[in-house]
């Protein structure tokens, strides 16, 4: 009886390694989720909702690649306030805008998604 009880409980110790894999590539979004990164479960359904998302997190992420939002990068800036800005980038028939937010020492401090329930506080992820 001890022995089956401790086999149960070693089966429930089992990990479980899932892969995700993300991009935005020549105007077509790409996601491929795998099993241990070998056993495909999905991926590769390209779709307009699916470009537009890979792209707002291609802009979101460009803080980290300052360069990347440059207006001669293609990224088109339009101020709200003295402390709010709007960045919209344009590629292969999708659309990205977010809302970015700045410190009076003119550091992004927050990044706000208006289409999508997604928000990012710069704050904490400092290095």
């Amino acid at each position: 009886m001890a022995f089956s009880n401790l086999a149960c409980q070693s089966l429930q110790r089992i990990h479980v390694s899932v892969s995700l894999l993300h991009g935005f590539d020549d105007g077509d979004g790409r996601v491929r989720v795998s099993l241990f990164g070998l056993v495909p479960l999905s991926g590769d359904d390209t779709n307009p909702e699916l470009n537009e998302g890979e792209l707002l997190r291609y802009l979101a992420e460009s803080i980290w690649y300052l360069t990347e939002l440059l207006p001669g990068e293609g990224v088109r800036w339009d101020p709200i306030d003295s402390s709010t800005a709007e960045a919209t980038v344009e590629f292969g028939g999708a659309t990205a805008t977010l809302k970015f937010y700045f410190t009076d020492e003119d550091e992004v401090s927050k990044v706000h998604a208006g289409q999508r329930p997604w928000s990012g506080n710069m704050s904490l992820m400092s290095c």
